[in-house]
């Protein structure tokens, strides 16, 4: 029975997952946007370079943590998950690209140069500088899914260990060895393509399979979560390890090793203890609920639209970074409660 009550509890969605989310979301726009460099340069350092960076590893491991724990009694799950994300992307990439032409990026072209561009972008690089994450998060949900569908997952995550080692030394210690020394590295590492794929074997494919083995495991750890023995060491580690990734973070910076903070070997452990704390604190309150479903659609909208906002409102207005950042962010904000209003008035409006 306590089994049964255990399972119907974690198919809830976790309210802290979601609100986490949203406060992610505004790290994304605080990194797009430079906010606090005007007001403290180490500041925003360490808010957009440090923090900033764990956002995107953070949604990869809400995505395979989901994907995996809904994948037997929902088989088909994967793919709405696709097409979820695949939704979002065409929009915005109709979007974006249509502001790229009213901004005149593509003047100069050629009508077959330009249709050339977008095909690449949509399908490699994002049709956008942000819309990277769709093409990668989508790769990863299909590898996950055959993953589990073949049982690979071990092998999976021993591969993303080692992708992710790599994107450690290739990013946050890349100083630490002559990469240009080594046959055929020097190649990649200057070969533009190679980028993309870094970023996805560094923090997107290795997370989403963290997810997948938070998924696994979160059992044990409840269970010793409702016997009180678990959660405060949790806590302590999960506070411990984001501080170890910012010292990681500022020593090779300081060493002059860093070739961008995309990956760092105590980036991993920290994301794994955060989601472990959220998992132990889902947040199950009414109000609570209504927060985390608000903070989930806010987190689409501010990731989705936050370029656009951000350079309207430089295009119209001469403001420091951060004020900027919060007129975005209120401004998106809004629009979600709005949004998410006027839904609640035709619901209610439908069963009448």
């Amino acid at each position: 029975m306590v089994e049964n009550m255990q399972e119907k509890r974690l198919k809830v969605r976790n309210n802290s997952i979601d609100l986490v989310k949203w406060m992610a979301s505004l790290l994304v726009v605080s990194v797009h946007s430079d906010a606090f460099s005007d007001i403290s340069p180490l500041m925003g350092h360490i808010i957009n370079s440090v923090f900033g960076r764990m956002v995107v590893p953070f949604f990869a491991c809400v995505t395979g943590y989901y994907l995996t724990e809904y994948s037997v009694e929902k088989p088909k799950m994967w793919l709405k998950n696709l097409k979820s994300l695949f939704k979002y992307y065409v929009l915005l990439s109709v979007i974006y690209v249509a502001w790229d032409a009213v901004c005149h990026h593509f003047s100069g072209m050629s009508v077959e140069n330009i249709i050339y561009t977008v095909v690449k972008r949509f399908v490699i690089y994002g049709t956008y500088y942000h819309l990277w994450f769709f093409p990668s998060m989508m790769v990863a949900v299909v590898v996950l899914h055959f993953s589990l569908k073949w049982k690979k997952e071990k092998l999976c995550w021993i591969l993303c260990i080692l992708g992710f080692i790599f994107g450690s030394l290739t990013y946050t210690w890349y100083g630490l060895i002559l990469w240009e020394k080594i046959p055929l590295m020097n190649r990649l590492m200057v070969w533009y393509d190679f980028l993309y794929i870094r970023r996805f074997i560094t923090c997107i494919c290795p997370f989403a399979f963290l997810g997948n083995f938070l998924s696994y495991q979160k059992n044990i750890w409840i269970n010793a979560c409702l016997e009180r023995k678990f959660p405060r060491k949790i806590a302590v580690f999960m506070i411990i390890w984001i501080l170890m990734d910012i010292a990681e973070v500022e020593v090779a910076n300081y060493l002059g090793f860093a070739e961008g903070t995309t990956g760092s070997f105590c980036l991993l452990p920290a994301i794994l203890f955060l989601f472990l704390f959220l998992l132990m604190h889902p947040a199950k309150t009414k109000r609570m609920t209504i927060v985390g479903y608000y903070s989930g659609k806010a987190s689409i909208i501010l990731y989705g639209f936050h370029p656009l906002v951000l350079e309207l409102i430089c295009k119209l207005m001469n403001l420091p970074p951060t004020v900027a950042w919060c007129m975005a962010v209120l401004f998106l904000c809004t629009i979600t409660w709005g949004w998410q209003q006027r839904y609640k008035l035709y619901i209610s409006m439908e069963k009448r």
